[in-house]
């Protein structure tokens, strides 16, 4: 019990004071370098996939593919009738929304199949949904924890079962991370933190995974003809943080327009055409913590995330799985 109480408060006072750090790093920078706006071509006639795109960078992120002309397939745990009244009936010929629980896997599965029988190819993935949430270590009915479900599974399962989609089109896949990832922290013996759970360790955790699932997959991605990043736009207003942070951020947080550029700077930046793999920070690429770089620890990740996906992963001849 004590041990379980002081892993608990450990990762509250961790993050929170990275993120102190990591906010007055951006203060810091953003003295020195102005906000960025980008003139991305017409997107006119490609296809996105963007979840959680009803709130903050999401929502940003859709609505500006929107305006670019491109049709965006969006989704959130939100009931269909709030995306309409969301972003509007008139722009409704230029979306598609899909309520999705990202925590499910059974639900992952069987979007990413109605996508594959329903379009010929897609032009980029934008996996934006993300939760901080505390479930006090309980799994769910596929026996996953909630958190790393939506933060890391779903997007790995996503992004596999969608691979006929992108190969040979040049399409990119985003992974929107965090910052935290310098933490390092990744427990591959208990990484559905069973024995000890923080929901802060948690979040540590699965944005990790998301920078080395990228790591790992974007050599062979790039042969197949698309490319995957993992991308942390900045720190914005979030409940991530406690109320110290969230008031100093109120003055030094990046905007969503801001924070949702930096994503689509990674995704429709012809300066990134062929860059695969990589950690982005904004608009700079920078070498991962040293966890990442670490070639035994991304063959055990990806081994554990294989075994723990393998009954919704589409394994045929045509689409190559996750194993190979």
């Amino acid at each position: 019990m004590l041990s379980r109480m002081l892993f608990q408060v450990s990762g509250y006072v961790l993050l929170h004071v990275f993120g102190l750090w990591a906010l007055l790093q951006q203060i810091l920078k953003s003295c020195s370098t102005p906000p960025k706006k980008f003139n991305f071509v017409s997107q006119e006639g490609r296809i996105f996939v963007v979840t959680g795109g009803l709130r903050g960078i999401g929502r940003m992120i859709v609505e500006r593919l929107i305006d670019l002309g491109a049709f965006v397939i969006m989704t959130s745990r939100s009931p269909p009738e709030t995306a309409l009244k969301s972003i509007g009936t008139a722009n409704s010929w230029r979306f598609r929304y899909v309520q999705l629980k990202l925590e499910s896997m059974s639900e992952v599965s069987e979007f990413c199949e109605m996508i594959r029988k329903e379009y010929a190819r897609l032009d980029g993935v934008v996996c934006n949904a993300g939760t901080l949430s505390g479930s006090d270590g309980r799994l769910t009915s596929e026996n996953l924890e909630p958190q790393q479900a939506v933060n890391y599974f779903s997007n790995v399962l996503m992004v596999e079962n969608l691979r006929p989609l992108l190969r040979r089109h040049d399409s990119r896949v985003i992974l929107v991370s965090s910052i935290v990832q310098w933490l390092g922290y990744c427990n591959l013996e208990d990484i559905m933190l069973e024995r000890l759970y923080s929901p802060h360790w948690g979040y540590a955790q699965s944005k990790l995974c998301q920078v080395a699932y990228a790591r790992h997959r974007g050599r062979r991605f790039l042969q197949e003809g698309f490319t995957i990043n993992a991308v942390h736009p900045g720190l914005v207003a979030s409940s991530l943080y406690n109320a110290i942070i969230n008031f100093l951020g109120s003055f030094f947080f990046v905007s969503l327009e801001s924070g949702a550029e930096a994503v689509l700077h990674a995704l429709l930046s012809a300066s990134l055409d062929g860059v695969s793999g990589q950690y982005i920070e904004r608009f700079d690429i920078l070498p991962p913590v040293r966890r990442v770089r670490d070639e035994k620890f991304l063959t055990d990740l990806h081994d554990l995330t294989t075994r723990y996906l393998n009954p919704w992963l589409e394994c045929d001849h045509e689409h190559q799985a996750l194993s190979e």
